[in-house]
């Protein structure tokens, strides 16, 4: 059972890993892990602040708004992008969000996004 559990926990660290790579520094500036694809992260990323910037908060067709879906795509490829992709943009991000957006139910599950944000900067960049 112990053996078990140290394999999926060495499974679940490589995958975590595997997001941290094609990293590059750009002098004056700190490392930038673009992951496994890097053409589509920046692509998403260049979405992502361009909406930022314009204070975006339209919804697609199914009532989501549509930098939530690119906050995921982030999240879930390129966690490891740089800090200051959380402290600069989605952690700001998601607090507008809340402010702006004020229905409960909605409210919730942008709270929660803020919530896995947080979490999810904290384990890639305060390891202790």
């Amino acid at each position: 059972m112990k053996t078990v559990v140290i394999l999926i926990l060495s499974i679940i660290s490589l995958s975590a890993l595997s997001q941290c790579i094609n990293c590059e520094t750009k002098p004056g500036l700190t490392e930038f892990c673009w992951g496994q694809d890097p053409d589509s992260a920046k692509v998403v990323l260049a979405y992502f602040t361009d909406a930022w910037y314009s204070k975006s908060y339209q919804r697609n067709d199914n009532g989501i708004n549509e930098q939530l879906e690119r906050i995921n795509w982030l999240l879930d490829n390129i966690p490891c992008l740089n800090i200051a992709l959380y402290n600069n943009y989605l952690e700001k991000f998601m607090s507008e969000l809340i402010e702006y957006d004020s229905r409960r139910k909605a409210n919730k599950y942008y709270r929660q996004q803020l919530t896995r944000i947080m979490k999810t900067k904290e384990k890639y960049f305060y390891k202790g």
